[in-house]
């Protein structure tokens, strides 16, 4: 018998055990975090039948009072338990609440300004500058979104306060460390996010610009040469308007009119020919389209298309003293002659006429010369042979009314040294030169030739040690009477200045118009007429 409680007893410690461990694991598990519950369990479930070794109900097993069944002893369904039930129970359901608050609560807001639209030109102007924003709360990433996959940008972030990056800061995107990235990517049209840890993302929309340079911006018709382009992407579309709007433009087909190898873009010299006409300069844009991401990035440059270069005359003498106008095509840069050039007070040129003054060859020999005229096509050159030249004065004309007192002015192109009428040299005291080159014909000799007569002056003038004989011409016309008595049929005429001669007697030196009387006439006539009546009267009286 004895045994057999001996048995039961110790069933009941060993349950006993059993009960107190299970208790603490589920206080533990429970994570009550009250303090004062897990003293509870503890307090309570050694002083009152916790520990069974305790003094009251703790008695050994066969000992009077030793069941754990009794009022006080440690059943594990006691008041202890019981605390330690309650107090797990309460703390589990507060932490509970706990939760469910902070589920309910909306997170924190976010915002990222100013949030305009990013752009990078790849190879070009980049984003000019780092891009920085006004961010709330502290961000996590920026993410760049394309077609093809997402790229992790490289930020960094100034907090508004130190001590609580959650109130925000300044967030900057850094061209320079983000560069592989953009340059890595298509042009086209990307999605920007920001990132929080606890708040909402926020998105905007960044651009990638293809970025296109001429090599060459002009193309001479004719000439064989292509335009060439270095471009960043493989354009989808090239096309050449007549202005900055690409719409109704050329669309030009790759292989024919052009071809893209590594970063260049070549446009044909045939298709550039096949566009404006061989006399006129024409501008026109050309547009290299990249389609990407639903967006299309065009970059227009504008080229000019030019005819070849021409200058009329091309052969052609010219007269030293005289000027001289070209017509250039397909416009006029500067001008030079053998070389050197021509100063900006020799010559003028308005569009395509260039106009080259006498002073611009004063200094040249006679003979073959070149001029140049640099254009926006090139260099058209003139072959001009350079001539000596002498022409008369436009204050006296080349004309010398007989009897006159006006002179006849030459103007000689280079100094003179000799002068010749007719072939035959004339003394020196018959003419002046002033200048060197300017030569007076005298009035006084003028009057010695014959009336109604044109002349052949020469002069023999020399530049840089060469000689070589000019001409030109003059007409001695008849001098108006006037003023003058008649002796022997003849009449001395009135004095005559610049081709016109004045008289005392009549109008501009002309004689006088039929009708016209002289009271000389007149009274000599009445003398005949008296003699005549005396010498008949008295033979009449005789023979009466």
């Amino acid at each position: 018998m004895k045994t057999t409680k001996f048995l039961i007893s110790l069933l009941l410690l060993f349950a006993l055990c059993l009960s107190l461990m299970s208790s603490a694991a589920l206080a533990e598990e429970a994570g009550t975090g009250d303090e004062g519950g897990n003293e509870t369990i503890v307090e309570e479930g050694g002083e009152e039948g916790g520990d069974p070794s305790g003094d009251e109900g703790g008695t050994v097993p066969g000992e009077e009072g030793g069941d754990p069944s009794g009022e006080e002893g440690g059943d594990p369904s006691g008041e202890g338990s019981d605390h330690a039930e309650e107090g797990g129970d309460k703390t589990d359901g507060e932490g509970d609440e706990e939760k469910k608050d902070e589920e309910k609560k909306d997170p924190p807001s976010s915002s990222v300004t100013p949030l305009s639209t990013i752009y990078y030109y790849k190879s070009g102007s980049g984003m000019s500058g780092d891009k920085s924003f006004s961010v709330t709360p502290e961000p996590e990433q920026v993410i760049l979104y394309s077609a093809k996959g997402s790229a992790a940008l490289y930020f960094s972030f100034s907090p508004s306060d130190p001590s609580d990056p959650a109130q925000g800061g300044t967030l900057t995107i850094s061209e320079s460390g983000n560069k592989s990235t953009f340059e890595s990517l298509p042009a086209g049209a990307y999605s920007l996010e920001f990132r929080f840890k606890d708040s909402p993302s926020v998105t905007g929309s960044f651009y990638i610009f293809l970025s296109a340079s001429l090599n060459n911006s002009t193309h001479v018709k004719g000439s064989g040469s292509p335009i060439t382009v270095s471009i960043t992407d493989k354009p989808d579309k090239v096309i050449i308007a007549d202005s900055n709007s690409l719409a109704g433009g050329q669309t030009l087909s790759e292989g024919s009119d052009y071809s893209f190898a590594g970063n260049t873009l070549t446009i044909t010299s045939a298709c550039l020919d096949s566009f404006g006409s061989d006399s006129e300069t024409v501008t026109k844009y050309v547009a290299f389209v990249v389609n990407y991401n639903g967006s299309s990035m065009a970059a227009p440059f504008p080229i000019t298309i030019l005819p070849p270069p021409s200058i009329d005359p091309s052969d052609t003498s010219w007269k030293r003293g005289t000027d001289k106008s070209f017509t250039v095509k397909p416009d006029i840069v500067s001008a030079s002659l053998d070389g050197a050039a021509i100063g900006a007070s020799s010559y003028t040129a308005s569009g395509t006429n260039l106009t080259v003054k006498a002073s611009a060859i004063s200094s040249l020999t006679w003979g073959v010369h070149t001029l140049t005229v640099k254009t926006s096509a090139g260099d058209a050159s003139a072959k001009i042979t350079i001539e000596p030249s002498l022409g008369y004065a436009s204050s006296t004309g080349n004309q010398h009314a007989k009897g006159g007192s006006g002179n006849i002015i030459f103007i000689a192109s280079d100094p003179v040294s000799k002068v010749y009428v007719n072939g035959t040299e004339i003394s020196s005291e018959h003419y002046t030169i002033s200048d060197g080159k300017n030569i007076t014909l005298k009035a006084s000799y003028l009057n010695t030739l014959k009336a109604d007569t044109t002349y052949t002056i020469t002069a023999t003038v020399s530049n840089n040690g060469s000689t070589t004989d000019v001409s030109s011409s003059f007409k001695i016309t008849s001098g108006g009477s006037s003023g003058g008595s008649s002796s022997g049929g003849s009449s001395s005429g009135g004095s005559s200045s610049g081709g016109s001669s004045s008289g005392s007697g009549s109008s501009s030196g002309k004689a006088p118009a039929t009708g016209d009387s002289s009271p000389a006439l007149w009274i000599a006539l009445l003398l005949l007429s008296g003699c005549g009546c005396a010498v008949v009267l008295p033979r009449l009286r005789k023979e009466n």
